[in-house]
């Protein structure tokens, strides 16, 4: 079985394959699901595309974070080869999670990230976490990594700070990691 970074290599590899020319600028989620409903055939490397479509497709935290713009965790179904090439130099754990799964993580650790605040995460104590070096801490560098990701995921901050206080809500992370 091949690795979300192994399978992502051989996108960025194959790209002009999923997407018929050698200029296109972006790869669509229709582009996958068109080479995965191919027919195999005496073609090794069309064959090989054909398992490598039908892999990631049943991968959909790999799709999601292939798709995930990096500033704003907002996702449009397509991805260009900056995208994949991003998506290949991410070392956050976090990376392949979706946005869920990361309201869930921060629910979890939502007592030491919420010290003070009367029962809020600060975004600004969020932001200083998440400017820390890892330490090889493995509980700190995971609130590390947690902030970077969370900070780097724009739509689900936002989310989490419906009211634009600068602050997270513990109701509001409960909303989206249900």
């Amino acid at each position: 079985m091949q690795s979300h970074e192994q399978l992502t290599q051989a996108l960025l590899d194959n790209f002009k394959a999923f997407t018929g020319s050698a200029h296109a600028k972006h790869m669509t989620t229709r582009d996958i699901r068109a080479m995965a409903n191919r027919q195999p055939g005496n073609d090794p490397v069309m064959n090989n595309n054909i398992r490598l479509a039908k892999e990631l497709l049943n991968r959909p935290d790999l799709m999601q974070a292939l798709d995930r713009n990096s500033g704003t965790g907002a996702t449009d179904n397509r991805f260009s080869k900056q995208d994949l090439r991003d998506a290949l130099n991410d070392t956050n754990y976090f990376r392949y999670q979706s946005d869920k799964e990361i309201a869930g993580e921060i629910l979890s650790h939502f007592d030491d990230l919420a010290r003070r605040w009367g029962g809020k995460i600060s975004i600004k104590d969020l932001k200083k976490l998440a400017s820390q070096p890892l330490t090889g801490d493995s509980p700190k560098d995971h609130l590390i990594q947690l902030a970077q990701e969370l900070l780097s995921r724009g739509n689900l901050l936002n989310a989490m700070d419906r009211n634009g206080d600068g602050k997270l809500s513990e109701w509001e992370i409960k909303r989206l990691s249900r």
